[in-house]
């Protein structure tokens, strides 16, 4: 089994042990003790007094998370049950412990060729997230956004999406996203279905995100708020330009 830990979960698991620590008193380790909430992550695990401040060594585990995820801009770090660490922090993660089953799935679309940033455009990409993205055949919750892109010099028009699905879709992406898009987007330049490496990283016209933990799920539905982007990914800017106001979903804030 594995547990999950985006961002933002780290934050709150680090300030909560900040916190014990602010309160604690009347040890001759304290001093030493105190030092660690000014120390990176490298401080050392036995340089302090486990017994008075037990916590102590859960929040470097956590520093260490968080420089993990600040390097290498994952949206989650991944925390086996079997690792040290976890055993530390188990009882502060009983809401975050990954299950077989997706809690849900985030979604990028985003066509080869940029759309232009006007009324038509935008008026179709809200009618495809409507119908595609609101389909109660497949879907159980969903919450949606199209956004302008981060450079008004360069506006490249794209969606996200946050689903529930019911059940297992059978073929979803094929019968209602391609089909669907080609029906408001029958040119192939802005084809959904590619991918084009440059360099070393991969980008792809469509791709999905399987979020284990309603924590998660939590976490891409305010990705999709264009004021608490900053807040994600490790403080990483993802705002966009201009917060086009389109939006939706299916059953939406029912988590």
């Amino acid at each position: 089994m594995i547990v999950s830990l985006s961002s933002s979960v780290l934050q709150d698991l680090e300030n909560t042990f900040v916190q014990g620590l602010a309160v604690s008193a009347g040890c001759r380790w304290e001093g030493v003790c105190r030092q660690v909430l000014t120390q990176g992550p490298d401080w050392e695990l036995g340089t302090y007094c486990r017994n008075c401040h037990p916590f102590i060594p859960a929040l470097v585990a956590v520093r260490h998370m968080k420089c993990y995820l600040d390097r290498w801009g994952d949206p989650v770090y991944d925390l086996a049950i079997d690792h040290p660490w976890y055993k530390l922090l188990k009882d502060k993660l009983p809401e975050h412990i990954s299950s077989s089953e997706a809690d849900s799935f985030f979604y990028t679309f985003v066509p080869e060729e940029r759309l232009p940033l006007d009324p038509e455009t935008l008026n179709k990409m809200a009618a495809f997230c409507g119908e595609v993205f609101e389909n109660t055949d497949y879907i159980r919750e969903s919450w949606w956004v199209v956004e302008s892109g981060k450079h008004p010099e360069r506006p490249n028009p794209h969606i996200h999406a946050v689903i529930r699905f019911n059940g297992k879709p059978k073929n979803w992406q094929r019968d209602q996203v391609r089909k669907k898009w080609k029906s408001f987007f029958p040119d192939p330049a802005h084809r959904l279905d590619w991918m084009r490496k440059v360099g070393k990283k991969m980008f792809k016209g469509t791709d999905k995100y399987t979020c284990t933990t309603n924590r998660i799920t939590l976490d891409k539905i305010d990705y999709l708020d264009n004021d608490r982007k900053n807040s994600m990914l490790g403080g990483t800017d993802h705002t966009n330009f201009v917060d086009l106001g389109i939006n939706g979903g299916l059953n939406k804030g029912v988590l």
